[in-house]
């Protein structure tokens, strides 16, 4: 599959999953590990590119749920940046829990 199709797949089907789970119990289908984004990150893998798919894909669900951009004028290497932060910090931890995180924060700076 080359990457722009994998990048629609990824997003059609966080964008789903999003729309028909409750924010407060929420079970998120292919959510990777903080220990799998850590580990793989550094590898720049298959692993590593479907990560990073798969976290642009939520946020921009979670952006369009939301109806709030505020992810907009924030370049892919900053969102994985802070990712990688916030893995390191929470190991046990999922990328939809960081991606929750991150949404509240940037919406906070952008007042979005």
């Amino acid at each position: 599959m080359n990457p722009k199709a994998m990048i629609c797949t990824l997003f059609v089907a966080a964008t789903v999953l999003f729309a028909t789970a409750s924010a407060n119990a929420v079970s998120v289908r292919g959510d990777p590990s903080c220990g799998n984004w850590t580990e793989e990150r550094p590898k720049k893998s298959i692993g590593s590119l479907a990560n990073e798919f798969w976290l642009l894909g939520f946020l921009s669900a979670l952006a369009m749920e939301t109806n709030r951009d505020f992810i907009k004028g924030t370049d892919n290497a900053s969102l994985f940046q802070w990712m990688d932060s916030y893995c390191k910090e929470n190991p046990l931890s999922y990328l939809s829990d960081g991606g929750y995180k991150l949404l509240r924060e940037l919406r906070k700076r952008k007042g979005v």
